[in-house]
């Protein structure tokens, strides 16, 4: 079945765990309405609980002109054309050529409408593998370094103490700490430490799947790390600068992300500071 898609990577690994099986094998050909679809591209098309046989992408260039006609300034740092947003589907429309005959998948109704976990399928898939010879499974702590492309406030930032905890996690658990990042900064992590820098998303899924633990941002790696880590494999900093009661006030489908932890499960782990003295 032909489908529109417009959704971010942390989107597309929660939403994939909110499908039924039969909705995600009823997805055969993807019109892209976000620019991070050319990114999933290779991901799904490996992924055999889907039925992906082509993608369709809007060139860069055209899909900021068409944002730039129809969003204020302050926003053109990024286009989507999501579907509840009349004026920007129909700009996808125009853009990418399809008829009446989709299936559009509103992605921010099913995070309203659905909890039900139905598992993460790029987790069970087996054709991403670990290309690290060095690592093995549940022998390392991985970091997500925040970092992003375009301005954002959304993500923590990590301090001199932070590194320092990781570093006693480290020694505590006698685990090797994994750092992924897209840019170099300096660290103060032990030696043994490994930086992986823009690693293909087949190999970040598979260091999600054989994590010992989970230390890191609000991000499409904590989101997959969360289907196989229990509560206290995971540390999670928020750029929220509140309580996670007022957080979830304000974010309501939250929970959504990081299923199938409970609600309790998640205040314990997402917090503004990850320095959990009981993980020591």
């Amino acid at each position: 079945m032909k489908t529109y898609l417009c959704l971010g990577v942390g989107d597309m690994m929660c939403l994939d765990t909110l499908l039924t099986p039969s909705e995600r094998e009823n997805i055969t050909e993807i019109y892209w309405g976000h620019r991070v679809g050319k990114y999933l591209k290779g991901v799904l098309e490996k992924n055999y609980f889907y039925n992906i046989s082509k993608q369709h992408f809007i060139n860069d260039e055209e899909a900021r002109r068409a944002w730039c006609s129809i969003e204020p300034p302050s926003e053109q740092y990024e286009w989507n054309f999501r579907p509840d947003f009349p004026q920007r589907f129909a700009k996808a429309k125009e853009l990418l050529g399809f008829d009446d005959n989709i299936n559009i998948i509103d992605t921010m109704q099913i995070f309203n409408q659905r909890s039900t976990y139905t598992g993460s399928t790029f987790l069970m898939c087996d054709q991403y593998k670990l290309n690290c010879d060095d690592l093995h499974s549940g022998e390392y702590i991985l970091f997500h370094y925040p970092t992003s492309t375009r301005p954002r406030g959304c993500i923590a930032t990590f301090n001199n103490d932070d590194w320092q905890y990781i570093n006693r996690l480290s020694i505590a658990h006698n685990k090797r700490i994994v750092v992924v990042t897209d840019v170099d900064f300096e660290h103060c992590l032990n030696k043994q430490t490994l930086v992986l820098k823009l690693p293909s998303f087949e190999t970040i899924i598979s260091l999600c799947k054989h994590a010992y633990m989970f230390v890191g941002c609000d991000s499409f790696m904590s989101i997959l790390c969360s289907k196989v880590l229990s509560k206290e494999h995971m540390l999670v900093k928020t750029h929220w600068d509140i309580p996670v009661e007022q957080i979830l006030q304000k974010q309501p489908i939250l929970p959504n992300y990081y299923l199938p932890h409970d609600v309790e499960s998640l205040k314990y782990f997402y917090r503004k500071d990850i320095r959990n003295g009981s993980l020591i």
